[in-house]
């Protein structure tokens, strides 16, 4: 699992990926392009778009409670609707997941926090709310051992 924002322009492939205007495809060519460098059977890339906050977004309520911010329910439902989704949520500079989260509870610790937020969120809601990241995930659950 990688995260496409901030991802190093020098990659495999980047002047595919630059060419794209949606992110989706972008994240779709990277995992492409590192399927066919790595070429084995047990390499499943996923590229989280736009990053691993991403996921926190799938439910606000939890996150607010978790990190005890006034408000920040309310802030990440309006971020979300904006956005479309949790995966939707865009990669600007001071608009990428974390940044928002930052902006909205100032004591959000992302190797912390995040963790902890999605842990409590669950997977089956985190597949139902990033269905992108829902695919990937059951995917490897239905990889034979």
């Amino acid at each position: 699992m990688f995260d496409f924002y901030g991802f190093p322009d020098e990659h495999p492939g980047a002047h595919r990926v630059r060419a794209a205007t949606n992110t989706f495809a972008k994240a779709q060519e990277i995992e492409s392009t590192m399927r066919r460098q790595f070429e084995h059977p047990r390499f499943i890339p996923f590229v989280m778009v736009h990053e691993f906050e991403a996921l926190v977004f799938a439910d606000s309520g939890k996150a607010a409670n978790i990190l005890g911010a006034p408000g920040l329910q309310e802030i990440m439902d309006d971020i979300l609707r904006a956005a479309g989704g949790a995966e939707q949520v865009n990669d600007g500079e001071d608009t990428h997941p974390k940044a928002r989260l930052q902006n909205a509870a100032r004591n959000y610790h992302e190797c912390v926090d995040g963790p902890d937020i999605v842990h409590e969120i669950g997977m089956e809601v985190l597949k139902a709310k990033c269905p992108r990241f829902g695919k990937w995930v059951q995917r490897l659950e239905n990889l034979q051992p």
